[in-house]
This record gives C-alpha cells, structure tokens and sequence, in this order.
C-alpha cells in the first residue's frame, strides 16, 4: 500500500506541475505583441505632439516615460527557451515534470500491481465459486507468482483455487512451486499430498507416499494423511490396514460429521474381516439384533445396511457399527465391544443405547436423502434383543 501511496503522489505532482506550466504560460504577454504596442503607443504620442504643439523637451520627457513603462512590462514576458516569472527557467521545469511523470509510470510497471482489483476480491471469488472469476483469479495469481516467486500466500492461494476447479495436476504442480520457494511446510505438505493422489488418480505413488511421511512423521496421526493411507489400503482390498489407519484417525480432534463418515467406513472395513479376526472378551455383553426390510421397499441386493448404536446423550459419532447388505436380510446380529469405533468408547460402558438400522441406496456410509431407514430403538447391552424393520425413507 505504501508504494502505491507513493506513486500515485509522484503521479499527482507531475501533473500539478504541467498543468502549473500551461497556465503560467496562458498567462504571459508574448514578446512580439509587445513591442508592437510599443511602435503604436509611439505613434500615437508622436501625433499628439504634433496637434498640441508641444515643444522638443516635453515630446521627450513622454517618450522616456513611455519606454520606461515599455521596460516593466518586457520583464513580466517570456521569450522562448528563457526564463518563467520569479527567475525560474521554463524549459528545465517542463522537462523535469515529465521526467517526473515518467518516473511514476517506471514505479508502478516495477512495484505496481496491475491485477490488484481481481486480487483484492480473492475471498469473494473462491466463496462464490463462479468459474469465469476463478479462472481471471487463477491468472492473477499465476501473473503475480511468474513477477514475485516468493510470494507464498500467492502460491497457497494459488493451489488452493486450482483444487477446487478440479484441476489437481495444476494444483500439484503449485504447492510443488511453494515447497521449493518456502521449504517443508505441513500445511502445503498436507494439501500437496491430497492433490497429488487425486492427480494420480488414487494411486499412492513413492512420491506422494514420501510426502505423506513427511507429515506423519512431524504429526504421526494426522487424520488426514490416516484417511488417505486408508482409503488407499481399502482400494487394493487391505482392509485390516484400513481398519487400523481408521481407528488412529478416530482417536484425534475432528469434526463429528467427519467423525461419522469415517466410523462408517470402519465399519465397512470390518465387516470384510474374518470374524476371528474381531476379537472380544466372552464376557462383555452384547446386543442381539433383528433386521428386517418391509414389503414393498426395493433396494438392490447389493446396497449396504448399516446397523448402527448411539450413545443417547452424545449420538456422534456413534458408538458402534455393523455392515450387511439387502441380501443378508432378514438377519440377527450381535453388537459388541468389537464393534466399536472409538478407543475408549466401548457398549459394555452404557447402561442404554439407542439402534438403528438403515439402507444407504447411494452406497455412501453418510445418510442422504432418499437411503431407508428404521425407527430408533432403544437397547441394553446384555439385554433383550431388539428388532429393527426398516420401512420408511430418509427426508
């Protein structure tokens, strides 16, 4: 800001001073009208003379005071090339205004920012999401980073906005422009990663798995980089991997709509493990649970049904989850401990919990408008088993 205080403030006196000039200059007697007056008025006195008989030494004293006046306003003219009222030459002044005036416009080409209105906006345009402005916002930034490489708000900003419009190489290739500008940062490690797994198309290749050690091994369960390593271990079907990135990335501070989705994915992880390999003491209760689909709600066989318990007072995220499908119903299950989804959070430790059970026709572990769902039930562990019939659809 202060630089283009400054500029606009040489700019200003520029002007001020050609446009000082002009006026000045308006303001003078030009040096050849002058001394035509000068012969006329001498003509004029001479006639004069003449009419009133006026002898040779008056005829003189009017003459020399007619040069004197002549004299005074001579000194108030300016001949070209000389000097402007109050002895200040008009020619250098001229040429240094603008010189000055040119020095403004050097400034602003070498510290200005032509982009600044479009930049100044960058908040707005990302919130509103309209894609003409994000892509005039996304050729400021890359202008402003091709004139000032160290710039690193421009280059996160920079990455940032490429992700959103979808274009990870991009946004890979900008958070990989900062790394090498600014060093390791593991708020650009962390965005870098996600942009080069989605640019690989879920690929963990060695180098975006480098980056994500990078980060854990400053913030060893960061949920982030947890959730990646998860889903990658769930595409090549590791899913004893992916259970146990997902519970480290249960176990730390997150937002509890996060939370669910990926308790819900734990459990879907889970439900495709050998049941030896949920392990749990014989003598914590369970939960025995009925499901069931109504009559006329049609699902495909395939969709998963998500048996779900709820601690009452703090229903997310949820205490435990079981995966099925449409095909496995009617069913009867048993939750327990096993089936918890957080260390700590254990059924054996209510005396009630709230169930349900609910088909997602999207396939999404999230509920979306339109999945089918049971009514909520209230349960003990150890208790009597409770049945859940699924029969209406989610608003």
């Amino acid at each position: 800001m202060e630089v283009y205080l400054a500029v606009a403030a040489v700019g200003v006196l520029a002007v001020v001073g050609v446009v000082g000039l002009a006026v000045r200059a308006g303001r003078v007697t030009e040096p050849d009208t002058a001394d035509a007056l000068f012969a006329d008025r001498r003509r004029e006195l001479a006639g004069e003379a003449d009419a009133q008989n006026l002898d040779e030494n008056e005829v003189a004293s009017l003459e020399e005071e007619l040069a004197l006046t002549h004299l005074d306003e001579s000194a108030q003219t300016v001949p070209s090339g000389g000097a402007a009222p109050g002895g200040v030459p008009l020619l250098p002044l001229l040429v240094g205004s603008v010189a000055v005036l040119g020095v403004a416009i050097v400034l602003y080409a070498v510290w200005g920012e032509p982009r600044a209105p479009v930049l100044a906006r960058a908040t707005e345009i990302v919130h509103n999401a309209d894609p003409g402005e994000m892509s005039a916002l996304e050729a400021a930034l890359a202008d402003r980073l091709d004139r000032v490489p160290e710039d690193v708000n421009a280059g996160f900003l920079l990455g940032h906005l490429r992700m959103q419009m979808g274009d990870y190489g991009g946004a890979s290739e900008a958070f990989a422009a900062l790394h090498d500008v600014a060093g390791p940062i593991a708020e650009v490690d962390i965005a870098w990663a996600q942009a080069r797994y989605r640019a690989d198309e879920g690929e963990m290749s060695p180098a975006t798995r480098a980056i994500v050690d990078r980060v854990l091994a400053r913030t060893p369960d960061h949920p982030g980089m947890l959730e990646l390593l998860a889903v990658d271990a769930l595409q090549r079907r590791d899913f004893g991997e992916a259970a146990g990135y997902l519970s480290r990335a249960l176990g730390q501070s997150m937002p509890d709509s996060r939370r669910a989705a990926l308790a819900e994915i734990l459990a879907l992880a889970r439900s495709h493990l050998p049941k030896d390999a949920l392990v749990t003491d014989a003598d914590d209760p369970a939960i025995g649970v009925s499901i069931s689909l109504a009559a006329g709600l049609e699902a495909s066989p395939d969709a998963p049904v998500f048996v779900i318990a709820r601690d009452r007072d703090a229903p997310r995220p949820p205490l435990a989850v079981r995966r099925l499908t449409v095909a496995d119903l009617p069913a009867r299950i048993e939750l327990t401990d096993a089936d918890a989804m957080m260390p700590g959070r254990s059924l054996s430790g209510l005396d009630a919990v709230e169930l349900v059970a609910r088909v997602s026709l999207g396939g999404s572990p999230s509920a979306r408008t339109g999945d089918l769902e049971s009514e909520v039930e209230a349960a003990s562990p150890g208790g009597e088993p409770v049945s859940l019939r699924i029969e209406h659809r989610v608003p």
